[in-house]
C-alpha cells in the first residue's frame, strides 16, 4: 500500500523540500506565540508561504488518490 517516489524526479524533490519547510514553519509558529492566532498568522509572509506549501502538499495527495 502506498506509492513509490522512486523516479519521480523534480516532483519528489519538491515534495520532500516542502515537507521539510512546513516542519520549520510549524516549529517557528510554536515558538512565537503571536503566530498561534490563525488570523494574525495568515496576514504574515510566513502564513502566505504556509498556504502555498499546503497547496503543494494537497495537490500531491490528490495525485495519489
Amino acid at each position: 500500500m502506498g506509492i513509490s517516489l522512486q523516479g519521480a524526479g523534480s516532483f519528489q524533490q519538491k515534495y520532500h523540500q516542502t515537507v521539510y519547510d512546513m516542519g520549520k514553519i510549524v516549529i517557528n509558529r510554536v515558538f512565537k506565540p503571536w503566530l498561534l492566532n490563525d488570523t494574525i498568522f495568515s496576514l504574515t509572509s510566513l502564513g502566505r508561504i504556509y498556504n502555498k506549501y499546503l497547496n503543494i502538499l494537497h495537490s500531491f495527495t490528490e495525485k495519489i488518490i
